[in-house]
């Protein structure tokens, strides 16, 4: 599973690599517009998150109306997507963002914004897939979809079939196109390996339990993407070099973000399975514990050797200034690194039993009492903007500890199997 979530970053990670000859502020520019799109749809898909727990409590003579309505919704919810987008643009010119990038994130979100209506439904695809146990299945589709996505890139971006001009917009039509084949492939294999009939009838009560819990869930996923996009434009105040440098840095982390995230699913699933079932033990979760926790350290000392390697792959020279604000946020993220990685270890375990509410209120508060206050600070007396991410790191930090210590408190009340 965690390979189908680095795999399926390389749509950010090779867009921004292809993008970055072309200028410094379309690389930025990209970065700012895709933090807003993800601060956006990851609310929506936080909310059909819960599916796997869901889909797991179904009886199987229900399960095709229950897979219908959740493909039904994803579409609703993708439709509202399109539809604010142009307001959220609006709002974004408003926060003193350099010219030159505002240019480049409004021409990249009329055009992705499209896409959201393929990418909600194929993740409830991707779930079903998930669920099943085929994660290799979900690979071969997303190396599919970015064998498509970088031909359109080449295609979009350097002048071939009079598609001069492009630009930033040809970067974001070959992240929709792709989007429209990747999820055509994965419906028609789950329709097809699991023998789903789309029923076209709208179950109010299904619809009733994906917004109940899963509202929760999205504020959840999105506090913490809005949280970054604030932070990300505070750092954009201190110029397009800037908000350049913490692009790279960001989509280096988040490659590394995606090893944490991808275990949570492996997590939820693999628990919420036990109790359902009354097969859950505290060796499953010492076990779950300790390959996670190889899997996190990996990760960080693969980070720390190639960091400088990977900078350069963005046509950056060693020694200059967006190269030196790349390294140096590089450095606070690997720093945190290990207190994101368990700060989604227990919160996954809590999804497990469905203790969503209280996740997500601590996050809220969290960031609106402690990391936004204090960056707004560092704005304000016109420190370094390296310490946004330092607070950001304590932040994860608390978080672990308070998650860890409901898990103690909730988590043992489950072992019998009820939820």
């Amino acid at each position: 599973m965690f390979l189908y979530s680095i795999i399926n970053f390389l749509y950010t990670f090779i867009d921004s690599i292809m993008i970055s000859p072309v200028g410094s502020a379309e690389l930025g520019g990209i970065g700012q517009a895709g933090i807003i799109f993800s601060t956006i749809i990851i609310f929506f898909q936080g909310i059909l998150y819960i599916y796997i727990p869901l889909y797991s409590k179904i009886d199987e003579n229900k399960r095709n109306i229950f897979f219908s309505n959740a493909i039904l919704l994803s579409i609703v919810l993708a439709v509202i997507i399109v539809l604010i987008m142009p307001l959220i643009i609006e709002i974004y010119k408003l926060t003193g963002q350099s010219s030159e990038i505002v240019v480049h994130v409004e021409a990249y979100l009329n055009v992705v914004r499209w896409g959201s209506l393929f990418a909600l439904p194929m993740s409830i695809c991707i779930a079903m897939i998930n669920y099943n146990d085929e994660s290799k299945i979900i690979v071969y589709i997303v190396i599919t979809g970015n064998i498509f996505n970088i031909f359109f890139n080449y295609i979009f971006l350097y002048d071939v079939l009079f598609t001069q001009g492009f630009s930033v917009k040809g970067i974001a039509l070959s992240t929709v196109i792709t989007r429209i084949i990747t999820f055509i492939i994965s419906l028609i294999y789950v329709l097809h390996r699991y023998n789903i009939k789309f029923i076209l009838k709208i179950n109010r009560s299904y619809i009733y339990q994906f917004l109940k819990t899963g509202i929760f869930k999205g504020v959840s996923y999105s506090n913490e993407w809005f949280a970054s996009l604030i932070l990300v434009l505070i750092v954009g105040t201190a110029g397009s070099t800037y908000v350049s440098g913490n692009q790279i840095a960001d989509l280096i982390s988040s490659i590394m973000y995606m090893i944490p995230q991808a275990t949570v699913t492996v997590v939820v699933i693999y628990l919420s399975k036990a109790i359902n079932s009354s097969t859950y033990t505290l060796e499953l979760e010492k076990q779950l514990f300790k390959y996670c926790g190889y899997l996190y350290l990996f990760t960080l000392v693969l980070g720390i050797f190639l960091t400088p390697y990977i900078i350069k792959l963005f046509h950056i020279k060693q020694g200059s200034e967006i190269y030196s604000i790349a390294f140096m946020f590089m450095v606070v993220h690997l720093f945190f690194y290990l207190a994101y990685c368990y700060q989604n270890f227990y919160l996954a375990k809590l999804d497990s039993i469905l203790d969503i509410k209280f996740p997500a209120i601590i996050s809220i508060l969290l960031t609106y009492i402690f990391v936004i206050p204090i960056s707004l600070v560092i704005l304000y007396i016109n420190a370094n903007v390296i310490y946004i991410w330092i607070i950001d790191g304590i932040c994860n930090c608390i978080l672990c500890l308070i998650y860890l210590n409901r898990w103690k408190l909730k988590g043992r009340e489950h072992q019998n199997g009820t939820i």
